[in-house]
């Protein structure tokens, strides 16, 4: 008796059930997009930065060893690779709250390391392909 009472509750909590697990796959969908939006965006970023400054740590302490001591040149080689990795974070923030193309974020990243490297008294082309 009480299962023919139950009965249709149930179908009515199944159809309910199918009915919202059709809107949150929908839902999943859109925001999987818009979350693999920004995703690419970040990765497209830093495939910009690697590119751009592969191998220049190496460079960078060797033309620093040039004109200072080891010591001296190794914390200045630090120091330059913490003010390159703030200016990445920067260009994929830039990125991602203004939406600029890869090719504004490659000039502005050009433009931010060729600033760093004048202020250590390094050459941008040691540092950019």
């Amino acid at each position: 008796m009480i299962e023919k009472i139950m009965e249709p509750v149930a179908k009515a909590g199944a159809k309910a059930a199918a009915k919202c697990a059709e809107v949150v796959s929908k839902e999943c969908v859109k925001k999987g997009a818009e979350i693999a939006g920004k995703i690419m965006a970040l990765m497209i970023s830093y495939l910009i930065t690697i590119w751009l400054t592969s191998r220049y740590k190496d460079k960078v302490h060797k033309e620093l060893l040039d004109k200072h001591d080891e010591e001296t040149a190794n914390r200045l080689t630090e120091q330059f690779n913490i003010e390159v990795e703030k200016l990445k974070k920067e260009i994929v923030e830039l990125k991602k709250e203004l939406n600029i193309t890869k090719e504004e974020a490659e000039s502005r990243f050009r433009e931010g390391v060729i600033g760093i490297c004048k202020k250590f008294g390094i050459s941008p082309d040691s540092v950019l392909k």
